[in-house]
């Protein structure tokens, strides 16, 4: 019963990190529809299971994806999720992120 919940675990983890990595791909290619839908498709499994570090990796990438097509708000909130999440666990996202919110605060500012 135990070995058969963390084989699911994993594999959600595994599904949850490629939706990730399909999103990433397809925004260098500048696809931002099909980019927010596999991302948010990894967020919300990220969520259910509670894997931090890709909910974190979620809310980075739809922050960027909001940047990119002019929702500063939207990128703003984002990025403010995927900053917190990733303080909360220590991990070297926070500096993307951070740098991020700077380009964001900027655009807002420029308003």
């Amino acid at each position: 019963m135990l070995i058969s919940a963390l084989r699911e675990i994993r594999a959600f983890r595994l599904l949850v990190a490629h939706r990730v990595n399909m999103g990433e791909a397809l925004l260098k290619l500048e696809n931002y529809s099909e980019a927010e839908t596999k991302i948010q498709e990894s967020l919300v499994i990220s969520q259910e299971i509670n894997f931090k570090e890709l909910i974190a990796d979620s809310f980075k990438a739809l922050a960027a994806i909001a940047h990119q097509t002019n929702q500063p708000q939207l990128a703003l909130t984002h990025c403010q999720a995927a900053l917190s999440v990733s303080q909360e666990l220590g991990i070297p996202l926070v500096k993307d992120c951070e740098e991020l919110l700077a380009k964001i605060q900027d655009d807002l500012e420029s308003v």
